[in-house]
């Protein structure tokens, strides 16, 4: 048998953020973010197809309801500049995954579908340091360990997540004082990790998983002048146009 379950939702959350640069101290910073959990209601249909003699065991076509909260995410980062063009930034990230206990499925025909999740909160450590010459290209590098929030008894195909250790280097060119290009490579180590052999139901598909991801960014940015602004000796300031002076 099989189904397809589509569904849309919206969600609000908020953010809010700190950083402080030592008036003393211009080669280190300090900053600290917190962004809020956020709950997506989902809304959508679920299609079951199967063969005539096993139809009637699976939940009519219909409407199907979920909820899942993101987590509340907390971000501590620090960064040094040793000598001058050269930035090394730490930033250690706290996630609430606590909160994905279960994930409940309204089915049409008031059937209910319930996964037991249990997952934990997890911690991220960044380390990455960015080298700028000749004032218009840059070169990055960086390692990341990622903690991942899935207990080994609710491990499962949906997402087969281990601790992870990966690696990124990139490079970026301010071409003109308008244009910019940036390259971008991460390479997560090949990592394995097992399910859960304890309880003969939990997880109910048992067996090794296998990660290894690469990827690879491009991006493009586009500086726009600002139009309107006064010219730099035109005498009008940013206050007198803000006040209709």
């Amino acid at each position: 048998a099989t189904v397809d379950i589509d569904g849309a939702a919206f969600g609000v959350g908020g953010r809010v953020g700190l950083s402080y640069r030592p008036p003393k101290l211009s080669t280190f910073a300090f900053g600290i973010s917190y962004r809020s959990p956020v709950g997506l209601d989902f809304s959508g249909e679920a299609d079951f197809d199967a063969p005539v003699a096993y139809r009637g065991a699976l939940p009519p076509d219909g409407d199907v309801d979920t909820s899942v909260t993101l987590p509340q995410i907390l971000t501590v980062g620090v960064v040094v500049s040793p000598v001058e063009a050269l930035e090394i930034e730490l930033d250690v990230n706290w996630r609430g995954w606590s909160s994905y206990d279960e994930l409940r499925a309204d089915l049409p025909g008031g059937a209910v579908e319930r996964q037991p999740k249990d997952w934990y909160n997890s911690w991220t450590v960044r380390l990455g340091g960015e080298y700028t010459f000749v004032e218009r290209y840059s070169v990055r590098a960086g390692m990341v360990w990622d903690q991942a929030p899935v207990p080994s008894n609710r491990l499962d195909f949906q997402v087969p997540d281990a601790d992870r250790i990966d690696f990124a280097v990139g490079f970026g060119a301010k071409v003109t004082d308008q244009l910019s290009v940036d390259l971008a490579g991460l390479w997560v180590l090949p990592q394995q990790r097992l399910t859960s052999m304890s309880d003969p139901l939990e997880p109910p598909v048992k067996g090794e998983f296998d990660i290894n991801v690469l990827v690879l960014a491009l991006s493009v940015g586009v500086a726009l002048e600002t139009i309107g602004a006064p010219p730099p000796d035109s005498g009008i300031d940013s206050a007198s146009l803000a006040t209709g002076d």
